[in-house]
């Protein structure tokens, strides 16, 4: 099959991939943070079957693709999933489907993911006018099972801690349950000395949750921000810029933000990470940080 160049850059700009066998494309979904309904996933299963060849493909970021459907029955799929209350994804230059974690499911979840992840994609999927595609993602928690780093634009949710020192027994569960081995805890006579080095806390709360006396205790939750990840053929891990952002609001603002860096400094066909090494670190946080609350830990 012979399709016109500028067709197929369309076809795949609205979510419609032509495959390496011409004649076949992969119609991707909208699922923002990985969540459908079950009824819906059962209307996939029968337009995989009429249109395609019964397979369903899950993609590495939540997403749903249905191969191997015919040029000429494309359109009726849109039709179908535009019925079930699903959408068509998107490629190309633009803000991908959004990616969450469960969060508020998951014990050890610091913020709601999973509803803030759908919020995130109302507000943002789609966008357009970018010099490349960007992606973003919320974890609830320091866990980072979304991949916050590997990401455009990544959010993780954190929280305060503080110390009572007079009830630490000492355990040494909060030692030996540091990640970044922060935390020491040394006996000084009868008592117990606890210290942190803060600027090696990452405001994961583990201290928190396995202190069997509450000494250690958590404070405010909010959100640190990670930006300029990307996989690929060069991958980049993104940098913790924003380590603790009070509220949601501003996390919106930030991203927002963010997106008109890049439109401003991007070039056409330049990775986000790629723009931040040309134009300077330095200059996105002095452009975007304001909106940041950089509060200091409690």
């Amino acid at each position: 099959m012979s399709l016109d160049p500028d067709k197929a850059k369309a076809l795949k700009a609205s979510g419609i991939l032509q495959q390496s066998t011409p004649e076949l494309f992969t119609v991707r979904l909208r699922i923002a943070g990985g969540r459908v309904l079950a009824d819906r996933l059962q209307g996939l299963a029968a337009i995989a079957a009429e249109f395609g060849d019964g397979e369903i493909h899950v993609t590495t970021r939540q997403g749903i693709e249905i191969p191997n459907v015919p040029f000429d029955r494309v359109e009726a799929v849109r039709e179908r999933l535009g019925a079930l209350g699903l959408e068509i994804g998107t490629c190309g230059p633009r803000v991908r489907t959004v990616t969450a974690c469960p969060g508020e499911r998951c014990r050890n979840g610091l913020v709601p993911a999973g509803s803030l992840g759908q919020e995130l994609d109302r507000r943002f999927f789609g966008r357009e006018g970018l010099p490349h595609k960007f992606k973003v993602t919320i974890s609830g928690c320091t866990n980072g099972c979304t991949k916050p780093s590997e990401n455009d634009f990544g959010i993780l949710g954190v929280t305060t801690t503080s110390l009572d020192a007079a009830a630490c027994n000492g355990c040494l569960a909060c030692q030996f349950a540091c990640p970044t081995n922060c935390v020491t805890v040394e006996q000084d006579g009868e008592a117990w000395t606890v210290q942190r080095e803060e600027a090696g806390c990452i405001n994961c709360g583990i201290c928190a949750r396995v202190c069997p006396t509450s000494a250690w205790r958590m404070g405010d939750v909010g959100f640190a921000v990670t930006v300029g990840g990307k996989m690929g053929k060069v991958p980049a891990l993104g940098r913790l810029v924003f380590p603790f952002v009070r509220e949601w609001g501003q996390v919106l603002a930030i991203c927002e933000g963010t997106l008109d860096f890049y439109v401003r400094h991007g070039e056409k066909g330049e990775r986000f990470s790629r723009t931040l090494d040309r134009v300077g670190w330095e200059t996105y946080v002095d452009e975007v940080g304001p909106w940041a609350n950089l509060s200091p830990k409690a």
